[in-house]
């Protein structure tokens, strides 16, 4: 599970779900989360590095590889994640 997972899991209470249920909240959610964290982390990035990043993502780098990236350079990474993950949980009501 990545930090993403863990916040969303974490501040949304998912703990007490089923499995399934569990999976799927965090597949909905981790998605609008990370165009979020990508967003927010765009916007502190280099135009090199967000040149160096589109190639990731034209290339269809994994999510470890998109993640990594983003952890390399973007040194308060943790804490956008989760600030993005607080903020989406008090628009979103499960």
């Amino acid at each position: 599970m990545n930090i993403i997972q863990e916040n969303i899991e974490t501040y949304f209470g998912l703990h007490e779900l089923p499995s399934d249920q569990r999976e799927e909240i965090l597949i909905r959610v981790g998605n609008l989360a990370y165009q979020n964290i990508v967003i927010a982390c765009l916007e502190i990035m280099t135009e090199h590095e967000q040149d160096e990043f589109n190639k990731i993502l034209e290339n269809q780098g994994s999510v470890e590889e998109v993640s990594g990236y983003l952890k390399a350079k973007v040194k308060n990474f943790e804490e956008i994640a989760q600030s993005e993950v607080v903020k989406l949980k008090d628009k979103i009501t499960l």
